[in-house]
């Protein structure tokens, strides 16, 4: 009765941690409404999106995919999103610190809502 009782438990905490250890890669969603006044496209780069306060040199977005029929709880502005950050330091001449923001947004799942259009994007920070 001890070997299966501890057979049971061993099973119960490996299953447990399996689970629990799956959550560590879950990225939570991050839905922006596209501006056109602060994300910036070119023609001669399609699908690199920068914002304002980029350099564009260090860090941009990367569209990965468009989606339709998505319905997210929550819409956010990202010029808001860019200027409550821990990254973002209006006293400074270059207000944003790319990297730091880059590094830290590329943990969640990011889109662009243009329209009906869901634009997924990745964050990309290029060291120079």
């Amino acid at each position: 009765m001890k070997n299966l009782t501890f057979l049971f438990f061993t099973v119960f905490v490996s299953i447990t941690n399996s689970i629990l250890g799956q959550n560590d890669t879950f990225k939570d969603t991050l839905y922006f409404k596209y501006d056109d006044k602060y994300i910036e496209t070119f023609k001669e780069q399609s699908g690199l999106y920068y914002i304002k306060e980029s350099t564009y040199e260090t860090f941009y977005f990367l569209e990965s995919e468009i989606l339709y029929g998505l319905r997210p709880k929550k819409v956010l502005n990202l010029k808001r999103f860019v200027r409550k950050s821990k990254s973002y330091d209006k006293n400074k001449g270059i207000n944003l610190d790319e990297i730091r923001f880059g590094t830290d947004i590329s943990k969640y799942i990011i889109f662009f809502i243009k329209k009906s259009a869901f634009i997924r994007v990745e964050a990309v920070v290029e060291s120079i």
